[in-house]
């Protein structure tokens, strides 16, 4: 047997990451894979193996594997294993890499430039337009956008990647051929096109809630940057931003007001030390990109949303009051401050006090 057949067996019998290393580094085989999963072997070995490791062990099958090759083109799913050439650079070197991939799509995206963007479930309307905001600055820029197929900001991530032709990898915390949550049944679909899923989960292994902060490390892993945009003070966002800084990788807050508890998450993060996200030119320079600044009048009002673009139709008649304009739109204040803020980040306006101007 040889070792890529050896981690996809470990992989069908329910193995995780962590178990294959264990079994490696305990075993200590060298080329003869096939004994571990021999029971005699098992039962006269001296070396300490657990019970449930053996149980495990002895339900192994020989068929198993060409039955997972069968459905795995079945599903246009592709095995990648650690010893694989087209395994992801990026990911070989860091703490637990992952042994074995399965993935839907787009393979090419794993040597892309890339940036995660993450951040709470449940977020503000000030949070659903950063992320707006941070993917429509990527545009054309080469970049994919990375995230977990999760509810809130991940799901904002690709959504809005997939409106703008960005390519989007989402990691997820089970097999790849399951939607889950199922409500992001249409965004897993769209992915999959033209874009790309990655699991480190056999098919059909159904997520379970540990292993959503375990997948962190990959999202991070393949992502040259990572921006949180909104977390509560134990979100699991913060697990990514301390396992990218841990890898190496530049992490970006989004800075938000003191009295959310949104952004608890993300104003700890900048206390203790990650960049603020207060422009995407910051994020576009760490990824290398070219964001001239030499555009025209008319470029700068391109890509605004619904109500960012009535905000200013607003403004340029002369009403440039924030609770005018909240009045006029029939939406609460809090609601018109926080595209505010987006359009101010975007440069677009002044805003002194309760009045507001559209810069030149």
């Amino acid at each position: 047997m040889e070792y890529r057949d050896f981690i996809i067996n470990l992989s069908i019998l329910g193995f995780e990451n962590q178990q294959i290393e264990n079994a490696l580094e305990s075993i200590g085989i060298s080329d003869n894979y096939e004994r571990v999963f021999n029971k005699d072997f098992l039962n006269r070995t001296s070396i300490k193996i657990p019970d449930s490791t053996k149980d495990r062990l002895f339900k192994y099958n020989a068929n198993f594997i060409q039955k997972l090759y069968s459905y795995c083109e079945k599903k246009n799913i592709s095995i990648i294993v650690d010893s694989d050439q087209n395994y992801p650079e990026k990911l070989r070197y860091i703490e637990n890499s992952p042994k074995i991939l399965y993935a839907i799509g787009d393979l090419s995206l794993l040597e892309t430039k890339s940036v995660a963007i993450v951040g709470s479930r449940k977020h503000s309307n000030y949070g659903a337009a950063v992320v707006e905001y941070i993917v429509n600055s990527l545009k054309n820029k080469g970049v994919t956008v990375i995230s977990g197929l999760a509810y809130g900001i991940d799901a904002l991530s690709h959504k809005h990647a997939l409106e703008k032709d960005i390519r989007t990898i989402g990691i997820l915390g089970g097999g790849v051929d399951i939607v889950y949550p199922k409500s992001n049944e249409y965004l897993y679909n769209k992915i999959i096109e033209k874009n790309l899923l990655i699991s480190e989960y056999a098919p059909g292994s159904y997520p379970k809630p540990y292993r959503f902060p375990l997948r962190n490390r990959i999202i991070s892993g393949l992502s040259e940057a990572v921006v949180i945009v909104e977390a509560r003070s134990k979100s699991g966002s913060l697990i990514t931003a301390r396992l990218a800084a841990e890898q190496g990788r530049e992490v970006f807050a989004v800075p938000g007001n003191i009295n959310s508890i949104y952004s608890e998450g993300t104003n700890l993060l900048i206390r203790d030390g990650a960049q603020i996200l207060a422009s995407t030119d910051d994020l576009l320079f760490c990824l290398g990109c070219d964001n001239s600044t030499e555009l025209s009048n008319s470029n700068r009002f391109k890509d605004l949303g619904e109500d960012e673009r009535k905000i200013l139709d607003l403004i340029n008649s002369g009403v440039n009051e924030i609770s005018l304009i909240a009045m006029k739109l029939k939406t609460d204040v809090s609601v018109i401050n926080s595209i505010m803020t987006i359009l101010e980040i975007k440069d677009l306006v002044n805003i002194e006090g309760e009045y507001i101007s559209i810069k030149n």
